[in-house]
């Protein structure tokens, strides 16, 4: 099983690289995600695994990689002219 989810984040990792010179992720909390009802599905996911092999991938293509913090608020800002609309919930976000 370990095998078959390396090979794959490869694989994926790959094609994200191959398709996009910068890759902006969020910075997530692993381990308190880990304490909720998902918690296998998390781990099993392999995120942390998948954002560094992104990370060296894309630094020996020249590409860059982003972290975000996990408290920005990027569903509050508008694209454009990047006002922060702090009266939306998350039911309209």
């Amino acid at each position: 099983m370990a095998n078959t989810r390396l090979d794959f984040l490869h694989k994926l990792s790959r094609k994200l690289v191959d398709e996009n010179p910068i890759i902006v992720v969020e910075n997530l909390c692993v381990k308190g995600l880990a304490r909720t009802k998902l918690a296998k599905s998390v781990l099993d996911a392999g995120l942390g695994m998948l954002i560094n092999f992104l990370g060296y991938k894309l630094e020996r293509e020249g590409g860059k990689l982003i972290e975000v913090d996990r408290f920005f608020p990027s569903t509050k800002l508008c694209h454009c002219c990047q006002f922060k609309n702090d009266s939306l919930n998350l039911s309209i976000r």
